[in-house]
């Protein structure tokens, strides 16, 4: 079976993608991914979640009852179609409801039909999908906020000592004006559509930005766990085959500070230093 020419050549991911679906005029969005050869569509408007979850064999079927002039199809034969469909459900749905979507597409010189099933998905489902992630990405953005804070406030200090030392800036278009955190905190409000689908999105999208260094965390921990397990086992065999005190590698005199004392400033030495589709 060849495609038509026009097929689209966006691929499914295992990350979920979505676009914006309207259902009796409601705005939904539309999530597939690809993951251990299941093709997962998810369907939410954030309040509710809907799933439909297709082995190869399950699509196989699918196609064979919605298209019997299809003689004996193989999966490899029609993959690439499903895949398109899944990756642009909005071009080519043709009948929606929550609970069922309709997509065709003329392929050659027939129309090929595919349906997607959904059934609503469980609290534990919307738990271990999103609301872990969620926590995640609120915990860093937190962590970020503080921390530029933080290096605000530390910016402010180290221009206020530049001044008390007679350094002027030559280009005042760059003065700032100090930091007050009410003023941050109370005028530099988000005046962005509160739109919950387009939030939900951009906390997807976030996470998708940071979820490595949730990965890294994990290895570090399990890298600390090994760690300190080697460490008691070395200390156990050592001390059980020393009776006596270890002999000094160092004497006093041998031992440094790796760090130089601090000098005294002045005014003239101081320096300073995909699927192809986005997320809507």
């Amino acid at each position: 079976m060849n495609m038509s020419e026009d097929m689209s050549t966006d691929v499914l991911d295992k990350d979920f993608k979505y676009k914006e679906l309207l259902i009796s005029e409601k705005k939904f969005l539309v999530g597939v991914c690809k993951k251990d050869d299941v093709r997962r569509v998810l369907l939410t408007n954030t309040s509710e979640f809907y799933e439909d979850n297709l082995s190869k064999d399950d699509i196989l079927k699918r196609c064979e009852e919605l298209n019997p002039v299809l003689i004996d199809p193989k999966f490899e034969d029609v993959e690439d179609i499903i895949d398109d469909f899944l990756a642009n459900i909005p071009k080519y749905t043709v009948s929606l409801t929550i609970e069922k979507i309709q997509l065709k597409n003329k392929i050659d010189d027939g129309w090929f039909r595919f349906e997607l099933d959904l059934k609503r998905c469980s609290p534990e489902y919307f738990m271990d999908n999103f609301m872990d992630n969620f926590y995640f990405a609120f915990s860093e953005l937190q962590h970020r906020y503080n921390c530029l804070l933080d290096i605000i406030k530390k910016k402010d200090q180290e221009i206020a000592e530049y001044k008390a030392e007679g350094v002027e800036l030559l280009r005042k278009s760059v003065i700032t004006e100090p930091f007050r955190e009410n003023v941050f905190q109370n005028k530099l409000r988000n005046r962005r559509s509160g739109d919950k689908l387009n939030l939900f999105l951009d906390t997807l999208n976030f996470y998708d930005s940071v979820k490595s260094l949730r990965k890294e965390d994990t290895k570090q921990e399990v890298t600390a766990v090994n760690t300190e397990s080697c460490n008691d086992e070395v200390s156990s065999e050592q001390t059980a085959s020393n009776n006596q005190a270890p002999k000094r590698l160092f004497s006093s005199d041998d031992l440094r500070c790796a760090v130089a004392p601090k000098s005294q400033k002045t005014a003239q030495s101081s320096k300073r230093k995909n699927s192809k589709f986005a997320y809507l």
